[in-house]
């Protein structure tokens, strides 16, 4: 994941950008020279000379802003595509992680990742890259004009650009260092501001919703000043070299003003030649000093070189018919902490099974394995044919969309198949009331629903993909006594399924379901 490979991607339309840039400098260039034969003939009283430079120069000027009008839209074209080239890329990144891997990260970082770091890449990667060519394109046409008036002027242009460029050179590792401490900055800064704004119902319980204001504050005094210490390295940067600028267009001018009294060229040529001493010298201390922010960017990419950006699979579908599975000696730690004991087991295909132990034993734990959300540490799980295991979470997770995408996920089902599973948690009911439908989108964490229903919604959604092995973990934590068990009972007389199920709550009614027992 490289700028030049974005850039590369959208060829076609960087070029045309690229040629419309370097035709308005062009353009620029060309009109700095009008102003020779338009001085010239002021000094002589010609009116009409006057005139008809004047009208070509006026011309040239229309034409030239509606190039860069122009170049400047392709240009901001050309970025957003490659902004959302890059935002897919970073997801197929976080996408294609374990969940071990996407656990060592936080949701405030991928967050920062998907739009801090595509701003600071905008600004210091693709508009820093347009500018090279445009502050390029003002130092080489103009040079070569320079020439044209006298081989002397272009000389001397060459050798004052040249201390120009070398002299930033020397901050250029302190920029990039400022730079990667931006982008962390961003990250702790999104980190702790999610976080704080997530336990919003305890400040609040706790009466101290001042501390929510505290935290953030104290993590934006942060950002602040990362950012300002990043601004100084940029402009002394930016100091060194419009100084440096300033003396060489000032001795140009003496040197076009020394020529000019010797009679080697007209009085208009000083007009012209300052401009165009202007125009090189700005560019050049622009170019030195994007030269060196044009790498700040590195740092960002980085990042995320850890990351595999391959297009994600498509899905594998569910295997419906019930799967039977065995447990060798399967456990999960390190070397510090154990979080699942080496445990043994045969499960038959259809069975019934209750895993019950004490809170930390592993049962969560366990469930991830069984469903390949990670892998164990020793052991193995014996599949028939492929994995096949469904792990329904604790937490319900509700998106921020509509009732019939928090169901589908993506997939494509029909409205039938949709309230089938609906009335079978026992929620048709409560979304025909709701003002939609099943269009009805939802907020985020599903708040227009209560904890039961949320709970009830995520089970549907189970039951729409139909696995060959449910794993149920805690599903209806939430749901009031009566309806959870009418909903544990129809899973549990499922024959078509593989169910393994976690529930704390004691029904001494669905006891006689269950075909086996793993204790932890």
């Amino acid at each position: 994941m490289t700028l030049k490979y974005y850039l590369g991607k959208h060829k076609v339309l960087v070029f045309v950008a690229v040629v419309l840039t370097l035709l308005s400098i062009i353009g620029q260039t060309i009109g700095t020279m009008f102003w020779t034969p338009m001085i010239d003939a002021l000094a002589r009283r010609s009116t009409s000379t006057f005139w008809w430079w004047f009208t070509i120069d006026t011309v040239f000027s229309l034409v030239r802003f509606g190039v860069g009008q122009i170049d400047d839209y392709l240009q901001t074209v050309a970025t957003q595509r490659i902004n959302v080239d890059m935002q897919r890329d970073l997801s197929n990144g976080v996408a294609n992680q374990s969940l071990p891997e996407f656990q060592k990260g936080s949701v405030g970082q991928y967050t920062s990742w998907l739009t801090n770091d595509i701003q600071q890449i905008d600004t210091k990667g693709l508009a820093t890259f347009f500018n090279i060519v445009m502050y390029g394109g003002g130092i080489v046409f103009p040079l070569v004009s320079l020439i044209w008036y006298h081989w002397s002027l272009g000389v001397a242009a060459i050798v004052c650009g040249l201390i120009m460029t070398i002299a930033p050179r020397v901050l250029q590792h302190k920029v990039e260092q400022g730079s990667e401490r931006v982008t962390r900055a961003n990250e702790h800064f999104v980190n702790v501001a999610e976080n704080t704004l997530n336990g919003f119902e305890t400040f609040l319980s706790f009466r101290h919703p001042q501390e929510i204001v505290r935290r953030i504050v104290a993590a934006a005094g942060e950002l602040k000043d990362t950012n300002l210490s990043y601004k100084r390295r940029e402009l002394a940067v930016e100091v060194l070299t419009y100084t440096g600028s300033i003396f060489a267009q000032m001795f140009l001018i003496g040197l076009t003003g020394w020529l000019v009294l010797r009679g080697t060229l007209t009085a208009g040529a000083l007009m012209t030649t300052g401009q165009q001493a202007g125009i090189v010298f700005t560019s050049m201390a622009q170019l030195a000093s994007l030269l060196v922010v044009r790498k700040a960017v590195n740092p960002v990419f980085a990042k995320y070189a850890h990351l595999n950006f391959k297009k994600t699979p498509d899905d594998e579908p569910f295997t419906r018919a019930p799967v039977g599975f065995e447990l060798a000696n399967v456990a999960s730690g390190d070397a510090e902490h154990t979080w699942l004991a080496p445990i043994s087991a045969k499960v038959a295909a259809g069975s019934k099974v209750h895993l019950t132990g004490p809170s930390g034993k592993g049962k969560t734990t366990l469930l991830h394995l069984i469903a390949g959300l990670t892998k164990p540490t020793s052991g193995v799980i014996k599949w028939p044919e492929a994995p096949a295991a469904l792990y329904l979470p604790q937490k319900p997770f509700i998106l921020s969309a509509s009732v019939r995408e928090n169901l589908t996920l993506g997939r494509d089902y029909s409205d039938e198949q949709l309230w089938r599973v609906l009335d079978q948690v026992g929620l048709t009911p409560r979304i025909r009331a709701l003002n939609s439908g099943l269009s009805t989108k939802l907020s985020a964490d599903g708040v227009d629903l209560s904890g039961g229903e949320r709970e009830r919604l995520a089970l549907a959604r189970a039951l729409l993909v139909n696995p060959g092995v449910l794993l149920f973990d805690e599903g209806t934590a939430s749901v009031d006594a009566q309806t959870a068990e009418t909903i544990e009972r129809q899973i549990l007389t499922n024959s078509q399924q593989t169910v393994v199920f976690v529930s704390h709550a004691q029904r001494s009614d669905l006891e006689p379901l269950f075909d086996q027992t793993i204790e932890l």
